[in-house]
């Protein structure tokens, strides 16, 4: 049985699509060469060395004390005592993330892998976003903040509806692909030094945002400036909480997606963003569950041992992987968060 035929009654968004053939192998390489030097080899494994690292508290509840949650190339996801937050401890130092956002490596994912299948998540991720936003306004035109918009694509369709559209997208490559493709109006700054009037966005969406940032409160509170009296905040983020991730528990060294250690600084569960968000001024509308668990972890098997494809197991999984995807989302154990709230 071929890989199309394992996962033909998938019906979620194509990963071989989304991901081309080599890309994800190739960037998990450049991001390995990209972080080496910040490494020390160490009975076999690696460890971040002191001077890149820096330790942190829970970015939730400010408590220090925490269990060990995950290892993968080098970095330790550590899972807070106090309110269950995921977050790498040590951290690579902010400087040093900050030049990876600007290297050759991050660049390779825009450039490969986000802008090569533009048009495939235009019509099945992108517009999938723009239709759960947009019931939210079934009869305005809102005016739309979009911070880290990426290359643009769900921009680009709120504004095609006619939506009145401000972008903020902190990578120089992503940012001018989204002007020259979409004529954006893109921002290259932090929210911070923007000349925003108050109140006046409707609704601010962050997609795949608030995992990288080393200060998530200040930025959720900073937002609530910007929002109208009950204008909306679309938050999507990872999941701790889910098969994929436990998955990766017991095979740490094929993580492709979620695990990022440089990167995805936090990890996030229902309970966990629902008490972030709730903490800075927000009040929940909607929580939905969606990911990628069942086809990336048939991806990662078969890519492991191609003859695990005949096995009974991951043929079983193949065949039936939409309903089990189906049931994660359910409850709410899939491995992204999309959250709806409303400025209180």
């Amino acid at each position: 049985m071929n890989a199309d035929a394992n996962t033909a009654k998938y019906s979620g968004p194509d990963t071989a699509k989304l991901h081309p053939e080599g890309v994800l192998d190739r960037m998990k390489a450049l991001y390995a060469e990209g972080i080496a030097g910040y490494m020390d080899e160490v009975d076999g494994g690696l460890e971040l060395k002191d001077e890149c690292a820096e330790r942190v508290s829970c970015y939730l509840c400010g408590s220090e004390q925490s269990r060990p949650f995950l290892k993968a190339s080098g970095f330790r996801y550590v899972q807070c005592l106090d309110c269950d937050m995921v977050y790498v401890n040590p951290r690579l130092r902010a400087d040093l993330i900050d030049m990876f956002y600007k290297s050759d490596a991050y660049n390779f994912m825009f450039e490969n892998m986000l802008m090569k299948s533009v048009d495939y998540r235009l019509e099945n991720i992108a517009k999938r976003k723009f239709d759960a936003v947009s019931r939210f306004f079934p009869d305005t035109k809102p005016q739309l903040l979009d911070i880290g918009c990426g290359i643009g694509d769900f921009a680009h369709l709120a504004e095609g509806g006619g939506w009145s559209v401000q972008a903020i997208e902190f990578s120089p490559m992503a940012a001018g692909y989204a002007r020259e493709r979409f004529g954006l109006n893109v921002l290259e700054k932090p929210l911070e030094e923007c000349s925003f009037a108050e109140e006046q966005f409707d609704v601010v969406t962050m997609w795949g945002v608030l995992e990288h940032l080393l200060e998530p409160r200040q930025l959720l509170r900073q937002i609530r400036d910007f929002l109208t009296d009950g204008g909306l905040l679309v938050v999507e983020v990872p999941s701790f909480d889910c098969l994929l991730v436990e998955y990766l528990k017991a095979h740490p060294e094929q993580a492709d997606r979620i695990i990022d250690g440089w990167g995805h600084v936090t990890l996030f569960s229902v309970p966990t963003i629902t008490r972030m968000l709730q903490e800075q001024g927000y009040v929940v509308e909607q929580i939905q569950s969606l990911g990628l668990d069942i086809p990336t972890i048939l991806r990662y098997v078969q890519t492991a041992d191609p003859a695990a494809a005949e096995h009974p197991l991951h043929r079983f999984l193949g065949e039936y992987g939409q309903p089990l995807q189906d049931c994660l989302e359910s409850m709410h154990k899939a491995d992204m968060i999309r959250v709806f709230v409303r400025k209180a």
